[in-house]
């Protein structure tokens, strides 16, 4: 009875222990992978397509994290070069469902996220 009632007591401890952990590793892994945009990534991006915006960027960094996790773990960003990217979202496009417009949104997000990642050492 003791030995129960001392285990009952440990258990939602370790549970919350677990799960706060299991938050900061995922935080992690996150938060470099899938920086935000910000106005020097418009900037950046508006060099290739003319007037592209932040909350441009937001909506591609948004198709990104929800349409491609679908399928298999978000690559970094980094892990391609501006360059690069065309080729990867283009063969990815139809297996996730991606209009003209996402695909564009999408590219325009990643390329300018791999370009500040390259510039940066990989730190958002």
């Amino acid at each position: 009875m003791k030995i129960t009632f001392i285990l009952a007591r440990r258990r939602p401890l370790a549970v919350s222990i677990l799960a706060g952990a299991a938050a900061l590793v995922l935080g992690a892994c996150g938060a470099s992978a899938v920086v935000h945009p910000t106005a020097k990534d418009a900037e950046w991006a508006s060099a290739k397509w003319p007037g592209t915006t932040v909350d441009e960027l937001e909506t591609g960094r948004a198709l990104y994290t929800s349409k491609c996790v679908g399928c298999h773990r978000l690559p970094d960003p980094n892990a391609k070069t501006p360059e690069q990217w065309p080729t990867v979202v283009d063969e990815m496009a139809e297996r996730a469902k991606l209009t003209a417009a996402d695909r564009d949104l999408m590219l325009r997000y990643l390329s300018s996220a791999s370009e500040r990642l390259r510039e940066t050492g990989g730190s958002g």
